[in-house]
């Protein structure tokens, strides 16, 4: 029988850092009235442009922070689909070292952002990993961030995941935030190796925020419906195959979740339900940060920093 994943006793309190952040909703901007009689008149049109939108993540600025960090990195482009990536990992010389291998000892720690996020959301990480011994690694999902693409999807994020890991030379320990946590455990599913992640506001059921988001929108029922038929023609899975927690019990990745308790864009009970089914999972509530303010925790950054250490200081 597997191992239930622990909450741990002592939750991280830390106050709030976050600067009003942007909330991760779709694109969708009609009026309730406006969006309800749409769905009346028009329900196919309206459907295919709603699914348009869902699909199609705005792009996120680069903070200050970031253009910083992002100095002191090598870019690169990853794979068939040219992904904008980055590397940090200094030489014994001082020189920058190959971001593309195909084999390596050097342990590499990948960072994984969110829905309408881009990999340099994740920065405040970077130094930490670094201190740790490890080659870090980040990259923009297919239509976010710089790179190419209008249009994408949780699988889609997941074939990226994979497909930066293969150029780079595989993967070690992964920080993942928001969708990108559920993401992983897609790649997971189809056969990625990582040996232990850290996700921080972890997506579960994107399916079910979704629908509850377009029906406070005035979207009708069926409507929605015709979306998600419409997309599970190229998606090739229907929304609901994307709960999380439902890969997470056959995985035996140690994990560690980081959920705000008053998160407004991916409620804590998601990460509570994926650290329920994933077997070798704690889940650490903290307060105060927001959806994208636990990025930037110090008491977050330390705790994960510390329990991704390389596998030669494992006990």
């Amino acid at each position: 029988m597997s191992t239930p994943a622990t909450v741990s006793e002592k939750s991280t309190t830390v106050r709030s850092i976050n600067n009003s952040p942007s909330r991760v909703r779709p694109a969708v901007k009609l009026s309730r009235g406006l969006a309800a009689l749409a769905c009346r008149l028009f329900p196919a049109s309206t459907a295919y442009w709603i699914e348009r939108t869902v699909f199609a993540p705005p792009r996120a600025r680069v903070s200050p922070h970031a253009r910083k960090v992002l100095a002191n990195a090598r870019s690169f482009t990853a794979g068939a689909q040219g992904l904008a990536a980055w590397c940090w990992q200094p030489d014994p010389a001082g020189e920058v070292a190959p971001c593309r291998e195909t084999s390596t000892t050097r342990p590499t720690a990948l960072l994984v952002h969110g829905w309408a996020g881009r990999g340099s959301q994740l920065t405040h990480f970077v130094q930490p990993l670094l201190d740790q011994g490890y080659r870090v690694v980040t990259f923009d999902a297919p239509g976010h961030g710089v790179s190419p693409g209008k249009r994408s999807s949780l699988p889609i994020i997941a074939d990226a995941i994979a497909e930066v890991s293969a150029w780079v030379g595989g993967i070690d320990v992964v920080v993942a935030h928001s969708a990108g946590a559920a993401s992983l455990t897609l790649a997971l599913d189809r056969g990625l190796w990582i040996r232990r992640a850290a996700l921080l506001a972890p997506l579960d059921d994107i399916h079910s925020l979704t629908y509850a988001f377009l029906r406070r929108q005035g979207i009708s029922e069926a409507v929605i419906d015709r979306v998600e038929q419409r997309s599970a023609r190229w998606l090739g899975m229907p929304w609901s195959y994307f709960r999380a927690s439902r890969r997470a019990v056959e995985r035996h990745e140690p994990v560690r979740i980081f959920h705000d308790r008053g998160d407004r864009d991916v409620p804590f009970s998601q990460g509570e339900r994926l650290a329920r089914a994933w077997p070798d999972a704690t889940l650490r509530p903290v307060q105060g940060l927001g959806h994208r303010g636990i990025l930037r925790a110090p008491t977050v950054i330390e705790e994960v920093t510390s329990f991704l250490r390389p596998a030669s200081t494992d006990c």
